[in-house]
């Protein structure tokens, strides 16, 4: 007990200095900054958003679980995993044969209204 507590108290005092260096004293509302320029690179890591959140998960995924919120957000990704699979299945292949200015087929357009209304 006494070793948590030595290391909540730790982490408490490391953070200390984390919150005061992103604190919003140095923001003006009155002097907007406009920064232009390309960007020359971009990193997206799926692999390592699905690693921190099964490391995030395994903690105590006895309690995640039983969540209606977490519930209901896995039911959300199935069903745009589902969307996807209908998409890539059935209607990926006639949508990249239109011709220019065609109509879109009907899988196209369902899997298109899905997409929105998640």
């Amino acid at each position: 007990m006494t070793q948590r507590l030595a290391i909540l108290a730790a982490l408490a005092v490391a953070a200390g200095p984390a919150v005061a260096h992103h604190g919003w004293g140095s923001y003006d509302a009155a002097n907007p900054v406009t920064v232009a320029g390309p960007i020359l690179t971009s990193k997206f890591d799926p692999c390592a958003l699905a690693l921190t959140g099964s490391m995030l998960f395994s903690a105590e995924a006895s309690h995640i679980v039983l969540n209606p919120v977490f519930q209901a957000k896995m039911a959300l990704v199935a069903t745009g995993l589902i969307n996807v699979a209908v998409y890539e299945l059935g209607a990926k292949r006639a949508v990249e044969a239109l011709p220019p200015g065609a109509d879109m087929p009907t899988r196209a357009r369902i899997a298109g209204f899905l997409s929105l209304g998640l």
